[in-house]
């Protein structure tokens, strides 16, 4: 179920050249036959790895499995511009943010009574603004300045 998931998300994601998606028995996750940590290019580690703690949530609140009922993702734009340019064109780095961000919308809206997805983005989509809580400046003389107010340094 989980490698199904896993390669249905990254589908979803829009991921360059998937084939081969799958998460073997030890719960590493894998795509074009290739261990998601030797991929070769970062932004693509980034969205396989993402795919699959997404993948792991969404079975888990869907199966009535345990889990914290809520996913942290923090940056999930981490490297998608500096990877391999055959891959990661800015069409395809913004087509990407875009299906990623529909797909976590598009689950939450149907499963939000019994689970929360939180993004910890600097610089969503304009389209997802409705769903922002809260926006940080990083300057410490605009508030609000972060999560943690205090912490300069």
């Amino acid at each position: 179920m989980i490698s199904g998931r896993f390669s249905s998300i990254l589908s979803d994601f829009g991921f360059p050249k998937l084939n081969n998606a799958f998460i073997d028995s030890r719960l590493i996750p894998y795509a074009r036959m290739v261990r998601y940590d030797q991929i070769g290019s970062s932004g693509a580690m980034t969205l396989l790895s993402m795919a699959w703690q997404l993948a792991i949530f969404e079975l888990s609140v869907e199966t009535g499995a345990g889990h914290p009922g809520f996913l942290l993702i923090d940056s999930p734009q981490k490297n998608s511009k500096t990877g391999d340019r055959a891959e990661w064109d800015e069409q395809t780095v913004v087509s990407i943010v875009d299906r990623v961000y529909r797909h976590i919308i598009g689950w939450v809206n149907v499963h939000r009574e019994s689970a929360q997805i939180i993004v910890v983005d600097n610089a969503p989509p304009p389209w997802v603004d409705a769903h922002v809580v809260v926006r940080y400046s990083g300057n410490v003389d605009e508030p609000p300045y972060g999560l943690i107010d205090d912490a300069t340094s």
